[in-house]
Order: structure tokens, then C-alpha cells, then sequence
């Protein structure tokens, strides 16, 4: 089968993704061949990957435990407080 090289550009499909082949002709009357395999099985293999992204900073102590320390050192110079005024 013959196409002629008006197209810009095929497309098809490889490893689930669209890929654009622009045709470097220079020549617009020039045919595209189209190779197909007489035997053999045409597959696609699809799999699983991972995408990597930016780390994320997590602070070393959260929020609470913060506000828990200070609510420990406050209520230790109340208690330092106390035991010198008796």
C-alpha cells in the first residue's frame, strides 16, 4: 500500500504513548512505504512504572509536640515558682 507524501506527519502508537514521526521530505511527490511483517505477532506490552517527584520537607517535630514541650516547660517554671515562695 502507497501514500503519498502529502502527509506531514503518521502517527502511531508505541508503549501507550502517541508518538509524531514528521516526514523529512523534501519532495512532496516522493510515496511512503508502508512494511508490514508477513509472520510473527504484533503486541504491545504495558507495565507498571514509577514516577518520580520532588521529596517533601516534613519538619522534625509536628505542631503538637511543640506545643506540648512548651506547655511542659511553662508548667515547670510555675512549679519552680511555687516551691520558692514556700
Amino acid at each position: 500500500m502507497k501514500h503519498k507524501g502529502s502527509f506531514d506527519s503518521l502517527y502511531y502508537r508505541t508503549e501507550s504513548r502517541l508518538v509524531i514521526l514528521r516526514s523529512m521530505m523534501a519532495d512532496k511527490n516522493e510515496y511512503l512505504k508502508e512494511i508490514l511483517p508477513s509472520t510473527g505477532l504484533l503486541f504491545q506490552q504495558e507495565f507498571q512504572s514509577f514516577i518520580l517527584s520532588k521529596p517533601k520537607l516534613i519538619p522534625l517535630k509536628s505542631v503538637t509536640l511543640q506545643k506540648l514541650e512548651t506547655m511542659q516547660q511553662e508548667a515547670e517554671k510555675k512549679a519552680k515558682e511555687q516551691m520558692s515562695k514556700t
